[in-house]
């Protein structure tokens, strides 16, 4: 999930608003930024929902709360500010069988994520190998352009 404050031009447009894109490359090193950046979404990356508009962005200095319920074969992704839902989105995906989540800062220095809570639902543990091999590999070839782009 992507969600931009505004719309900006890096690696293609990238709109205001919330982005769920699906990643599918044979390897991190296929991946590029416009992969995670794209409104339009690329050939490694389906766009499988979206809300964007004015008035779709965060704001500096505003507590938000994400709701991730997942289950196989579909998730559903809610974010609210205080008792205003600001997005509810139910996404059906049969490529989704196992649970995992993460993170991702590319502009936002001063964010804090807190009071994580796992309800329900049974832990799987028998996740196969390519998959925390393959979020490494992203961890690492965001680091790589990251720095890069740093240093031009």
């Amino acid at each position: 999930m992507d969600w931009k404050s505004r719309s900006q031009g890096y690696r293609g447009t990238a709109k205001e608003g919330f982005t769920i894109r699906k990643i599918s490359a044979p390897s991190a090193v296929d991946l590029t930024l416009e992969d995670f950046w794209s409104s339009a979404g690329t050939n490694r990356a389906t766009i499988l929902d979206s809300l964007y508009g004015s008035q779709q962005g965060w704001n500096n200095g505003t507590d938000y709360q994400f709701l991730l319920d997942f289950k196989p074969g579909e998730f559903s992704v809610t974010v609210s500010q205080g008792n205003t839902e600001l997005w509810n989105t139910t996404v059906a995906d049969g490529s989704y069988r196992y649970g995992q989540y993460g993170f991702y800062n590319f502009s936002q220095k001063n964010v804090t994520y807190s009071g994580f809570t796992q309800t329900g639902g049974q832990v799987v543990n028998n996740i196969p190998e390519p998959v925390p091999m393959l979020l490494v590999g992203l961890g690492l070839l965001n680091c790589l352009l990251f720095r890069r782009r740093k240093s031009q």
